[in-house]
């Protein structure tokens, strides 16, 4: 009896042990067994050790969140993605050209340029941005949009929400479901590029968005506590197969160019041509197509819009020419926004 039992125990106790792991973790488990990096995420918040909710639930996707409170430590390089969570800091009036009228509850104008920096950074680099409640609010105003400084009744406790045909929030949640929500500010005017997602089904108020191009999110309701809505958990499982898309995708927002010098003899006829044409090559991520235009420089050299060959013209004297150009880089299926960099040319005529 006692052999058994020494048997017996040791199994019992492995199996125990193997089905305490909760189911959620295996997400990242698998992910690094298939050889994919896990996705890292940044949060950049007012104070460290904050928003444990956040980092919670994005865990049970398999899914690492990093709190951080400075620009430089939210580096693109380094993750994936950007989350901008709430608090309890207004955004200031003057950033959407409103004044105080005493409304805006402990408002913050360095944080709010923190955090609006931080997401410039992130889409320049062509990364996912999610904002939550108040982050919201900052990526509104980021891209134009203004604020309604105090609303009444304030959105407090679970409301009904409408998700729009078509949205993220649609597909995951349903046409109408039951929402948390802890805000007394709301979108005024949208931002630039900005598309309505969702919005409350009694005051109307906009409760998410999303925009046209970019992968930028914005959710006013709060999809990371538990009390809320069932199925939240699908909306960052899609937030993160965002950010290995955008992570395999190439962002056509770097440009290189080289400075290219052209070298002749010297002219003996004066009216001898210099049949020289010369192909500027510029390096780019992404296959979308690209587009050449003078900036300033010398008028002897002559640049094609579309393919970027540069003709030096006839009876051309000697010396060293520059040009300006300016280089526009369009974008691809995952990355659409287009971009531009001015590259200087210099080309010696001997």
């Amino acid at each position: 009896m006692r052999n058994y039992s020494r048997k017996v125990i040791p199994v019992f106790l492995a199996l125990l042990l193997v089905f305490s792991v909760p189911f959620s973790s295996y997400e990242g488990t698998a992910e690094a067994a298939s050889g994919n990096k896990p996705v890292r995420l940044v949060m950049l918040q007012k104070r460290a050790q904050d928003n444990g909710s956040v980092t919670s639930a994005f865990r049970s996707v398999g899914v690492k969140v990093t709190s951080v409170t400075t620009l430089k430590q939210a580096d693109p390089k380094k993750y994936d993605g950007l989350i901008l969570p709430g608090g309890s800091n207004d955004i200031v009036p003057s950033l959407y050209g409103a004044k105080n009228y005493g409304k805006s509850i402990y408002p913050d104008i360095k944080f709010d340029r923190r955090q609006i920096k931080a997401m410039k950074r992130f889409v320049k680099a062509g990364k996912p941005v999610l904002g939550i409640c108040r982050g919201m609010q900052v990526i509104n105003v980021a891209f134009g949009g203004s604020m309604k400084q105090d609303l009444c009744p304030r959105h407090c406790g679970f409301r009904r929400m409408r998700n729009v045909k078509g949205s993220l929030e649609r597909r995951v949640l349903g046409k109408y479901c039951m929402a948390y929500h802890s805000h007394h500010q709301g979108v005024k005017r949208l931002g630039k590029g900005l598309v309505v997602t969702s919005y409350d089904s009694r005051s109307k108020e906009v409760e998410g968005f999303k925009h046209e191009t970019l992968p930028v999110y914005g959710m006013q309701w709060h999809p990371e506590l538990r009390r809320s809505v069932q199925g939240t958990k699908g909306l960052f499982r899609t937030f993160k197969k965002e950010c290995l898309k955008c992570r395999k995708a190439k962002n056509p927002l770097s440009i290189r160019g080289k400075t290219v010098k052209v070298s002749y003899n010297k002219v003996k006829k004066k009216a001898q041509k210099l049949p020289v044409k010369k192909v500027i090559s510029f390096k780019h991520k992404g296959k979308g197509k690209m587009r050449y235009a003078r900036v300033s420089g010398s008028k002897r050299l002559i640049i094609n819009k579309k393919t970027g060959k540069v003709t030096v013209k006839k009876r051309t004297k000697k010396g060293t020419y520059r040009i300006k150009v300016m280089v526009k880089a369009a974008g691809n299926a995952n990355y659409k926004p287009s971009s531009a960099k001015t590259v200087t040319i210099k080309i010696k005529v001997r």
